[in-house]
Parts: structure tokens; C-alpha cells; sequence
């Protein structure tokens, strides 16, 4: 795969990250009546997960009144109140709260219900970037990072000095976003260097005793409808301890439900699919929280028997935090007592032009870690992948 230049970093207009490169716009007639203009706007970028990068200045200037003006939103939840006003000349700051309503993409601002006055902004979550970042190999990353360094280091904007007029604000709202992407990739860069966490605390993913755990394991009293292997590994512990986040990063999926019903959604018959026997396999998985994380790699956390709140889809986790509780939720047996984590690790194939838009499908096709290889290299090999813990 071709290495990424800066050239394309700062061209590759159509990824709506690098979009903030070209936030501030000083005129758009085109979106007012004849006798409003807009005057100035901070930003076009809205960053939920910043209380300093959430917040936006707008200043209008209009012939109509617009001291009583609060602009809305049709999606996301905001405040917006007149900051200063001399008459025909309007500065309002407009917050944003993080809701999952609050969407991505282009939304609309408005003074009056029948939308007179609009503006486009786009809504940034700090893990749509991790989500597209995770997916570049280390060197295309380090690439990103030292254009987004390039881009601060030649900002005009100097933090010492404290400037009201607006060509300073612009400099500073630009550089205050280089500097909130240049430190996603910077965390991603740096976890990278370390070793994943053992999902279940004080318990070892590895156990002599029990080789029936193990990653490639077979499981022929399913081989029927599946491809009778073991998707990695088991990790015996007490019923409902607690499970954590073995690594910073982004929830793709969870599957907060299950119940008896869901075998019957098991298909069975001869020449399966390789994509059919997967989803088979995925039923027995029961309640699930997927975490995508830094090195790129997708977890898939089982048979959970509670997913914490905190824990939906696009949520970012850190590193040793909470995701829910040991279960035996997929398990076809209602006496079940062998209580274990069933957790598999899915290797990125590293294709950068498909970076942030992987569906559940692909994450399902990835090799786990370890396929095809034999219990004396597997237990070689994870010990460079996880901290060390103490043994049961």
C-alpha cells in the first residue's frame, strides 16, 4: 500500500475530518435575504466532545430586529443568547450539548421557526475520528500527525498574546482544532506501544488445564451450522465480574438482549456460507459490546450478562474502564456453570481507503489473532500481546 504524503492529507477534501482545515467562511449571501448578512463566523465545525470547540460566534448584521432571535436546530439540542448588539449588528454564541440525536453531517441553524435565516454546520464526535483514524496502519498515521503539526507550527496564532480582533479569534478557533485532532491521533499513536489489558481483572487469558479455551479449540458438536472452531478465547471467572476495556477506543455494536428465541434464528442445512456459519456462531454469542481499538482491532466481548449504560454504539471507552458483567447469556444450556468471558480479537486488514466505513459484516469476516496456529505458539505469542496478570 502507498505510504500517504501530506499533499494527500491536505487534499483528500471529500473525509469530513479534514474538512476542518477550511472551517471559517467570511460571507455567504447566498443563505440570507438581501437586507441580513453574515459578518462573521467562528467556525463551521461543531466538536460535541469539547467544551471550548462545542461553541460557536456568529455575527450578523440585519435591518430587521433581531434582538429577541434565538437560533435553533431541528436535531441537536443548543443555547444561544445575543452576547452583544448595537443595533443592526448581532454577536451571538450558540453552544451545543452532546446528544445522540445530535447527528453528523450538515445540519441547520435558524432565527425564526420558518427558517429565514440559515447557516450549514457540521457536527463532529470525537468517535467518528477515532473511528477513521484506528484504521490507518502506524505509518500513514505518523504522515497525518506531522502535517497536523506542520499545519499548527505555521499557524499565525499566538497563545501568549491576547488579541480580540477577528482575524486573531479565526487563528485561534483553527488552531484549537488542529490541536483537538492532532492529540486523538497522538493517544492512538501512543496506545499503540502498549500491550491490551486482560478483559476480566486479575484473571489470565491462559490456563494449561483448560486448552479447550484456546483460539482454533474445535467444537465439532456444532460443526453443522458453524465452522466447528473456536473464535478465540475463554476466560473462566466468577458469574457477574466485572468485564473492562482492554484498550482505548470506539463501541461499534452492542446487543443489549437475548433470549431462548434467538436460536431459532440459527440456520441449519448443508453447503452454509462462510458469512452464514459466522452469523450462526454469532447467536451463541448472546448479549455482545463490540470495542474497536487503537491498534485497529475489533473486540468482541460475550455472553455479557449486563452492558452499562455508558456502553452504545459510537461511545468511547478508555482503557480499563467498565463495559459490563461475566454471563451466560447464548449459551445453549439453562444450568450453565463453567461462568467465563468469551472475548475474540479481529485483525484490521489495514485497507486505508476504506478507512471509518467498515460495516458489522466486515468486522465479522476479519481473522482473529492466532488463526490456524497451534497451542505451543499461541501461548508464545500472547504474551506479547497482553499485560502481564497474576494467575487464578
Amino acid at each position: 500500500m502507498p505510504r500517504v504524503s501530506v499533499f494527500w492529507f491536505l487534499a483528500f477534501s471529500t473525509f469530513f475530518i479534514f474538512s476542518l482545515f477550511y472551517s471559517l467562511i467570511l460571507a455567504a449571501p447566498n443563505l440570507f435575504s438581501f437586507d441580513t448578512k453574515l459578518v462573521y463566523q467562528s467556525s463551521k465545525n461543531i466538536f460535541l466532545d469539547s467544551n471550548s470547540l462545542n461553541t460557536i460566534d456568529i455575527v450578523i448584521r440585519s435591518s430587521d430586529d433581531l434582538s429577541q432571535g434565538k437560533w435553533q436546530s431541528r436535531k441537536c439540542n443548543i443555547f444561544s443568547e445575543i452576547k452583544k448588539n448595537d443595533g443592526n449588528t448581532y454577536l451571538f454564541s450558540v453552544k451545543f450539548f452532546r446528544t445522540l440525536e445530535c447527528e453528523s453531517g450538515n445540519i441547520h441553524l435558524s432565527v425564526w421557526d420558518d427558517r429565514k435565516y440559515t447557516l450549514k454546520l457540521k457536527v463532529i464526535h470525537e468517535s467518528e475520528l477515532m473511528n477513521s483514524f484506528s484504521d490507518y496502519p502506524s505509518s500513514d498515521l505518523d504522515t497525518i500527525f506531522g502535517a497536523l503539526e506542520k499545519q499548527i507550527l505555521s499557524s499565525s496564532y499566538d497563545p501568549e498574546v491576547i488579541l480580540e480582533d477577528s482575524s486573531n479569534l479565526k487563528e485561534e478557533r483553527k488552531w484549537k482544532e488542529l490541536n483537538y485532532t492532532k492529540n486523538i491521533v497522538e493517544n492512538i499513536r501512543l496506545k499503540r506501544k502498549e500491550k491490551y489489558l486482560v478483559p476480566v481483572s486479575g484473571y489470565t487469558i491462559w490456563s494449561t488445564h483448560a486448552r479447550s479455551r484456546i483460539p482454533n479449540a474445535p467444537r465439532p458438536y456444532r460443526a453443522a451450522y458453524t465452522d466447528g472452531i473456536h473464535h478465540w478465547w475463554d476466560v473462566g471467572s466468577r458469574l457477574w465480574e466485572e468485564v473492562i476495556a482492554l484498550d482505548d477506543g470506539v463501541i461499534v455494536r452492542v446487543v443489549p438482549e437475548f433470549s431462548w428465541d434467538d436460536f431459532q434464528r440459527i440456520v441449519h442445512g448443508d453447503n452454509l456460507s462462510e458469512i452464514q456459519k459466522i452469523k450462526n456462531l454469532d447467536v451463541l454469542r448472546g448479549k455482545q459490546a463490540w470495542l474497536k481499538t487503537t491498534r485497529w482491532d475489533i473486540v468482541l466481548y460475550s455472553h455479557l450478562d449486563d452492558i452499562y449504560t455508558h456502553v452504545y454504539e459510537w461511545a468511547v471507552i478508555r482503557k480499563g474502564q467498565p463495559i459490563g458483567t461475566v454471563g451466560i447469556s447464548g449459551v445453549p444450556d439453562r444450568n450453565y456453570t463453567d461462568y467465563h468471558l468469551h472475548f475474540a480479537i479481529h485483525k484490521n486488514p489495514y485497507n486505508s481507503s476504506r478507512a471509518g466505513k467498515y460495516s458489522i459484516d466486515d468486522y465479522l469476516l476479519w481473522d482473529w489473532y492466532y488463526k490456524d496456529k497451534d497451542a505451543a505458539y499461541i501461548l508464545e505469542a500472547h504474551l506479547n500481546l497482553f499485560e502481564p496478570v497474576l494467575y487464578e
